[in-house]
């Protein structure tokens, strides 16, 4: 009867080693599952950070040309009739303001007049807007907000991808009579 009580208890002892030992198995489990998910968590939120981050640099350097577009325009406005030295002029030291600026250029009538630097930007001289789908839509677009639109990325005329942000000029205070639109 000692032997049975003896092979009983040894029985126990080995169920209860293999309960335990499954239960610690099971616990391990759980905390490294627990600690990988936490450690995705972090570095997830650190990469949506840093990318948040690179995000907004971009955009404030965007808005920044964005807004030299929006100066030329409105020098346009009170002086729509400007010879091309004055424009040269003007466009070339907003040019050099600009980071990402790769040209600007102005459309009195939907069709391309002027444009900064000329070199490299020919194929842009005489662009008729209304000949060009795609682009009269970006530009009536800008005309009837009265606000300044950014196209893109998209092909460009001249070659390569690019935005294209375009500020509609206006000749009166209300802006009602349109002159064209200024691209950069």
């Amino acid at each position: 009867m000692q032997s049975t009580h003896l092979a009983r208890t040894k029985l126990w002892i080995v169920a209860f080693a293999i309960v335990y030992w499954l239960l610690s198995l099971l616990t391990v489990e759980y905390l490294h599952r627990s600690y990988v998910r936490d450690y995705l968590a972090e570095q997830q939120q650190w990469f949506s950070q840093k990318l948040s981050l690179i995000r907004a640099n971009i955009e404030a350097k965007v808005n920044a040309d964005i807004l030299l577009a929006d100066s030329l325009a409105t020098i346009l406005s009170f002086n729509p009739d400007v010879r091309y030295s004055t424009w040269n002029l003007l466009a070339g030291q907003l040019a050099e303001k600009g980071e990402y600026i790769r040209s600007i250029s102005i459309a009195p009538n939907d069709v391309v007049a002027m444009v900064y630097p000329l070199a490299g930007n020919e194929a842009v001289m005489g662009l008729d807007f209304r000949e060009t789908p795609a682009q009269l839509q970006a530009v009536a677009e800008a005309r009837m907000s009265r606000q300044i639109t950014l196209d893109g990325p998209m092909s460009l005329i001249q070659g390569g991808m690019g935005l294209i942000a375009r500020a509609p000029v206006f000749a009166d205070p209300p802006k009602t009579h349109d002159i064209g639109v200024c691209a950069a």
